[in-house]
């Protein structure tokens, strides 16, 4: 046997290994449910259940589908689509694929470090940068992306990005137009699974401006032109925070404290303080309050500096990819705080500058310790998976450990719901007890809102116990006063559901002095309140008050011009009231205002 071949036996020897390591790891995961954000994007999706067999005009309806994104991201979603249909909505089958995307994401963040190795004069063998691949695929912070199945578009949207960075790699090598070409495609591709694919030019950018390479010049003046847009278009694009805690002064500020939250779980991971939600994060009020943000924004700026001034150091590559993969989600737009799976592709930096220390370590230390490291984030990644796997204590753990997270207290009341729903006699009424006392910690959380009040209405009600009058006040006072979220009125709608279906009953004159309080709050914009308004009408047509049904959508459809559910509840109620004129011409306006020709 020749040394090539005894080398390339090693290499293959050394994948098969490391992807054994990641299924086996990631195992626990795969029996999980659907979480959070997949329901309005896939179970609860009307156009993935739509139709029973896939078509070429079904994926196009389900890819254009993603009204809670104003770029729809259609690649992504027509591959859930086409799991979802294919799967039989089995989200077992669903997470394997979002596993098997992670393992070839894994291959490409091998030919990455190998170009990086070579170019930085690392020459770390295949089996070394085997191993350094692993450590970004095991990394305990990047099982949310993986197990979280709507994440199918950071899965996908990071395979075109990094592609597009070997391909940029390839064309310092060979030159060619068309390589240039090839590159802003496959970002373009990634911008169709997630807009977060254009860190990619900006870490491009930085490596192009560090090697004077002959693109960064032109790409500064496309930064400068996307820049003049966002500022030109301020409004459309910081509109989402009508219905946020924290201003976009406090969101910026705050973000500096959760980078080092990020960095400490990516690094020096623990499995207790991981979670799919980090809505306890408090929002810094100043650079002050707490104190940490201004010791953040310090370390922060000496890191920057230290970025400029050794750039050409591969420990200041890794920092400013990490950094660069962090200046969309971790900025000023109008997101949450914290996501877990917003640091797949920064990710990648942090393992490209422990590549540099990684050289510089003996032999014998080099060994001890990456052996070590990878057991422990091996075993952190299997036990996280458990999580993800709805294992219940897993799941309860979390909540008791995150007391002020309305999210995770309202995960663990919801499991308890389950539980009541199967269980008999005084078993029944144990976990009735169960689901009430996390309804009460989620109350208690620092940003609440009233969906634990909602969701415990519509519990109480299948339970036969009238609940509404003691919490009626405390209703009234958090809708009349606080900022509305979004959960709140995902929960007023569900709320509204329960009424039409008669699961819940509520004085029809309390409802509406709710109604009218979330109606006349400050926080909503006038889509928020059209959409009220079409929940509101929903219920009169369930009571059979057809002309109240119509008055109230007409009023939604002139507070949002846009809004088609406006015009298709206009259609329908117009129609059965028998006025088919007017209902034709409602039915008109869903087809101006269709875009994508959805319905």
């Amino acid at each position: 046997m020749s040394i090539i071949q005894s080398y390339n036996l090693k290499t293959v020897g050394a994948v098969i290994v490391a992807f054994t390591i990641i299924v086996l790891s990631y195992s626990p995961s795969f029996k999980g449910g659907y979480l959070f954000d997949d329901y309005a994007n896939i179970t609860k999706n009307p156009f993935f259940n739509h139709n029973s067999i896939i078509t070429i005009e079904s994926i196009r309806k389900a890819a254009f589908s993603n009204f809670y994104m104003d770029f729809n991201r259609p690649l992504a979603m027509a591959s859930l689509y086409l799991d979802y249909k294919l799967s039989g909505g089995d989200s077992t089958v669903q997470r394997v694929i979002n596993l098997l995307i992670h393992l070839i994401n894994m291959v490409l963040v091998y030919l990455v470090l190998k170009k990086i190795s070579t170019v930085y004069l690392l020459n770390l063998n295949s089996c070394e940068l085997v191993i350094m691949s692993l450590i970004w695929g095991i990394l305990p912070i990047n099982v949310s992306a993986v197990a979280y199945i709507v994440q199918r578009m950071t899965l996908l949207s990071f395979f075109f990005s990094i592609l597009s960075i070997l391909i940029y790699f390839n064309y310092n090598e060979r030159r060619g137009v068309w390589r240039i070409f090839l590159m802003f495609f496959c970002v373009f591709l990634g911008f169709l699974c997630k807009e977060n694919s254009l860190v990619a030019l900006a870490v491009i950018f930085f490596y192009d401006w560090v090697f004077k390479g002959d693109l960064y010049k032109a790409m500064l003046v496309l930064f400068l032109v996307v820049s003049i847009l966002f500022i030109i278009n301020y409004e459309y694009f910081f509109s989402g925070y009508d219905a946020r805690v924290y201003t976009p002064y406090e969101r910026i500020i705050t973000q500096s404290r959760i980078i080092f939250l990020y960095l400490k779980s990516i690094i020096i991971p623990d499995y207790n303080e991981l979670s799919l939600y980090h809505d306890d994060v408090v929002p810094s009020e100043s650079i002050f309050r707490p104190l940490t943000t201004l010791v953040s924004l310090l370390v922060l700026l000496v890191v920057f500096l230290f970025c400029l001034i050794k750039n050409k150091t591969l420990v200041s590559f890794g920092v400013a990819w990490f950094l660069l993969g962090h200046s969309i989600e971790s900025t000023i737009l109008p997101l949450e705080l914290a996501f877990e799976h917003r640091n797949y592709f920064p990710s990648v930096g942090i393992v490209i500058s422990f590549m540099a220390l990684y050289k510089k370590a003996s032999l014998s230390g080099r060994l001890i310790v990456i052996s070590s490291y990878i057991v422990f984030l091996s075993m952190s990644t299997y036990s996280y998976s458990k999580y993800w796997g709805g294992e219940i204590e897993a799941i309860l753990k979390k909540a008791y450990r995150k007391d002020n997270s309305l999210r995770q207290n309202m995960y663990a009341a919801h499991i308890y719901v389950a539980e009541y729903d199967q269980a008999e006699g005084v078993v029944k009424e144990k976990y009735a007890d169960l689901v009430r006392y996390f309804f009460n910690r989620a109350k208690k959380s620092y940003n609440s809102g009233l969906s634990p009040y909602f969701d415990q209405i519509i519990f109480e009600s299948r339970s036969k116990k009238y609940f509404f009058d003691e919490s009626f006040e405390k209703i009234m006072g958090i809708a009349t006063l606080n900022k509305i979220d979004q959960s709140s009125i995902n929960s007023f709608y569900n709320l509204t559901e329960c009424i039409v279906k008669v699961e819940c009953v509520i004085e029809d004159g309390k409802y509406k002095q709710i109604f009218d309080a979330l109606y006349s709050n400050q926080s909503l914009n006038n889509t928020k309140k059209s959409e009220l308004l079409l929940r509101l009408s929903k219920k009169y047509y369930s009571e059979n008050k057809i002309d109240m049904a119509i008055a109230v959508s007409l009023k939604a459809s002139e507070l949002d011009v846009q809004n088609i559910n406006a015009y298709l509840h206009l259609h329908k109620y117009l129609y059965e009231y028998g006025d088919i004129d007017k209902a034709q011409y409602y039915k008109m306006k869903v087809k101006a205002y269709d875009r994508y020709n959805l319905f």
